[in-house]
């Protein structure tokens, strides 16, 4: 991961979280369209990376996303978009609303994927139906 900021002495603390960020990462190729960078520290029941950042716990995914891009927008939830809740890849994160997020979720029947073969499809519904359930 690379940081988008400057040198001054405030951001010093941001270059060492992203180097603490790269040492409990590990990078590997995932469905997804750029590598995933898996968290390798503490992980929640649910498989999200936390850490802490000045004596506060945080999810991991989160510090990574503000350090490469900044602030989270107000009323917006961090998106994984390769669907790994253990993935720190700030390009990977993308802020919607959480009903966006319930959307897009794991529980979802189609993928990304599915929805492009559908699209790029000339079969009929019922056999689209078959096919995809």
């Amino acid at each position: 991961m690379e940081y988008v900021g400057d040198t001054s002495d405030t951001n010093r603390a941001n270059a060492r979280l992203l180097a603490r960020l790269d040492r409990l990462s590990n990078v590997t190729q995932a469905d997804y369209e750029t590598p995933c960078h898996f968290w390798q520290g503490t992980k929640t029941p649910r498989g999200y990376g936390m850490m802490t950042v000045s004596g506060t716990k945080d999810y991991a995914h989160r510090v990574a996303y503000r350090l490469r891009h900044g602030q989270i927008p107000e009323g917006k939830c961090l998106d994984h978009l390769c669907r790994r809740t253990d993935c720190v890849n700030p390009e990977h994160l993308e802020p919607v609303t959480q009903a966006e997020n319930c959307r897009r979720g794991l529980n979802t029947k189609l993928k990304a994927h599915d929805v492009a073969a559908i699209r790029a499809s000339g079969d009929t519904q019922r056999a689209l139906a078959r096919r995809f359930g």
